[in-house]
């Protein structure tokens, strides 16, 4: 295969680069030369081939090829940006990739900012990126939520209100949180509030002896102290 010209099947190559690469003997020439006999190479190879030089101490080799593959950024990766930058608090390198991306951010761009915003206690970019997911994304409860914890931070009580008062305008109800164990093979789901189930007198029997055994072991820590 290696002799000939060309080679025009999808699966040899890939499997061909990744037996020189994985061989004792392993040759990055020949892995290279795959390369270069595909006439459109595809990840798989161009991945093995970067990771082969890298794993030769051959780094702007690596960088030269992942150049070569000129691909093509879409939202996928401008968001994986978003996310990389909101998590070290680079607020205004996020500002240059919104600015610089050739489509408008998604929903889940934006959601992915205002956690970030949240997290760092950004109040400005946090506001304007609530408000943009929630017109992206109007029927989400978690868009209004995320919102309010952001004006809840910088203590705009009024500003919650009108999230909250939003909410119930748009019919957005929030789903009441749950837990859920597994007994004999049968699953038991629990919601906040919900009184209808049918053993809720074992339940909260079971809560309260729990509920005073708790009490008495920090009794007895504080005791100690």
């Amino acid at each position: 295969m290696i002799k000939s010209s060309q080679i025009s099947d999808t699966y040899s190559p890939s499997r061909l680069a990744e037996l020189y690469a994985i061989s004792d003997h392993g040759s990055l020439k020949y892995v290279e030369k795959v390369l270069n006999s595909v006439e459109e190479p595809y990840p798989f190879i161009w991945n093995v081939v970067i990771r082969e030089n890298l794993m030769k101490q051959n780094p702007l080799k690596a960088i030269l090829l992942y150049n070569q593959m000129l691909i093509v950024p879409d939202i996928a990766h401008y968001g994986c940006m978003v996310d990389l930058f909101g998590h070290a608090g680079l607020f205004n390198r996020i500002e240059e990739t919104i600015r610089i991306m050739p489509m408008k951010p998604d929903a889940v761009m934006w959601k992915t900012l205002l956690g970030a915003c949240r997290i760092h206690k950004n109040l400005e970019m946090g506001e304007q990126s609530g408000l943009k997911l929630i017109e992206l994304a109007p029927d989400e409860h978690a868009s209004y939520v995320l919102l309010s914890s952001i004006y809840a931070m910088a203590d705009k009580w009024d500003k919650v209100h009108e999230m909250r008062k939003l909410m119930w305008k748009r019919g957005i109800i929030m789903p009441p949180g749950s837990s859920s164990i597994e007994l004999d093979g049968v699953v038991y789901e629990f919601f906040v509030g919900d009184t209808t189930h049918s053993r809720k007198k074992e339940i909260y029997k079971m809560l309260g002896e729990m509920g005073e055994r708790f009490k008495n072991v920090c009794w007895i820590l504080t005791r100690k102290r």
